[in-house]
């Protein structure tokens, strides 16, 4: 098993897009994440990273967010999948085919703080795992991968990372991601 580990840890230092994250990541241990997801018993997925030309979110977090609620409802475990109305159809269809049992929330554009305090304090996870979603830079601003400033179509879902005692994952590409931690980006 440590074998492939290796492999996928090689795979994650990969940087084809060279945008320079790879270099600044931190070791992580496979095996570690893995022991944690297993057990797991109450795990919320939030993904959904809009794009501003077209006002629809991206493909990649929808489609890793229903593999990864796919494997872990085949492991009995109670899922939410947390999105917002930009990527709202595509997640719900990723997982109509991957994970029908996972269970669905539209985090709305005003009151999302509310909203999810409202999830965390209904679910109690014991695993929150960010994909692909949007946060906060230091400057308290949401930014693309181009540097605009994407407020408007972000409905923010930072506090389903920080407020709650959960084990909590962060899986980006580009490390303006929520859980990635503060990408500094010009203002």
């Amino acid at each position: 098993m440590e074998r492939l580990f290796a492999q996928i840890a090689n795979v994650l230092k990969s940087d084809p897009g060279n945008r320079g994250l790879a270099g600044s990541l931190p070791d992580t241990s496979l095996s570690k994440l893995a022991e944690e997801l297993m057990a797991a018993r109450r795990v919320i997925i939030v993904t959904g990273f809009p794009i501003k030309s077209c006002s629809i979110g991206e493909t990649d977090g929808p489609c890793g967010a229903a593999n990864i609620a796919y494997a872990l409802t085949h492991l009995e475990k109670e899922v939410t999948i947390v999105t917002d109305v930009y990527s709202y159809d595509m997640v719900t269809a990723a997982c109509a085919l991957r994970a029908p049992s996972a269970q669905m929330a539209c985090v709305p554009m005003k009151g999302a703080e509310a909203f999810c305090r409202c999830l965390l304090d209904e679910i109690r996870p014991t695993h929150v795992i960010a994909i692909e979603r949007p946060g906060k830079s230091f400057t308290g601003h949401f930014y693309n991968m181009r540097g605009e400033i994407i407020d408007d179509m972000v409905a923010d879902t930072e506090l389903l990372l920080t407020g709650t005692n959960a084990v909590t994952i962060g899986i980006g590409d580009g490390g303006n991601e929520l859980g990635m931690g503060g990408a500094p980006c010009p203002d």
